[in-house]
């Protein structure tokens, strides 16, 4: 189902911004509350294959383990929630949501036996989303979205792998599946790539029939001859230029001026 909305031209502004900003905040927050209460709240992050552990599909995201865990998932989320604002704008709350759940629940389902934390998922999700979405639907402004998720994001894939044990590389993976899945869900719904005119038979046969028409209604030259066209000259009739090149002709090998010349000399 494709609804053949194209990428408008509008002016990036705080509009685009606040979304992924207020969807920030909510960590901020609950790391200010955690921070006020004096007591770690990682237990309620989520724990896989464990029902105590399915709360925190909802919580992981806002949950982290220091400032700097925060600060480090605070900036991609909001440049990448807002570059999904500002081309996929009918699709941000959806991705988000479901991105937010799918990376929870593949995170349950595949992790390791220990509470993970921290939005790090959902920056995966994202950013997986704006690249496969922009290479799949072939339109140029969402595919240079492809190439800055590369170029500013692309060490992220290293992320993907168990490289240092504090790190959950399963949420990463988890992200990067769900964005890869709603991608190709969404793949034909929002912005859309114009479609080319297709040039049809009939469109063909016309345009060749109507310069067939337009070659009939000026005769060959040749076939008239010059007295047609001199009888014509003077009526009302589009303006056709004949050039006609005579042969020119060989002068005798011992010419007038050939002969000046000789008795100059002599």
């Amino acid at each position: 189902m494709s609804n053949g909305k194209q990428v408008g031209v509008v002016k990036p502004g705080i509009v685009h911004v606040l979304p992924a900003f207020y969807l920030m905040l909510l960590a901020w927050i609950a790391f200010y509350l955690e921070w006020r209460s004096g007591a770690s709240w990682g237990s309620y992050g989520l724990f896989p294959r464990s029902m105590e552990g399915l709360l925190g599909i909802v919580t992981m995201p806002v949950l982290h383990a220091d400032l700097l865990h925060l600060v480090n998932n605070s900036i991609p989320l909001i440049v990448l929630g807002s570059l999904l604002r500002y081309f996929y704008k009918p699709l941000f709350v959806p991705i988000v949501l479901w991105s937010w759940l799918l990376t929870g629940i593949l995170t349950w389902a595949i992790g390791r036996e220990a509470y993970h934390i921290g939005a790090s998922g959902l920056v995966y999700a994202l950013a997986s989303f704006l690249f496969f979405s922009g290479a799949w639907r072939r339109h140029r402004p969402l595919m240079a979205v492809s190439f800055f998720v590369v170029f500013a994001y692309g060490s992220m894939v290293w992320g993907l792998f168990p490289i240092e044990e504090q790190i959950s590389w399963e949420g990463h993976l988890s992200g990067a599946i769900a964005g890869l899945l709603l991608a190709f869900a969404y793949r034909n719904i929002g912005p859309q790539a114009p479609k080319k005119e297709a040039v049809s038979d009939a469109m063909l046969d016309e345009r060749g029939k109507y310069l067939e028409d337009e070659a009939l209604r000026y005769p060959n030259p040749d076939e008239l001859g010059r007295n047609y066209w001199e009888e014509h000259a003077n009526k009302t009739q589009p303006v056709r230029i004949v050039y006609r090149f005579e042969p020119k002709s060989e002068k005798p090998p011992h010419s007038e001026e050939a002969s000046e010349f000789h008795n100059d000399d002599s």
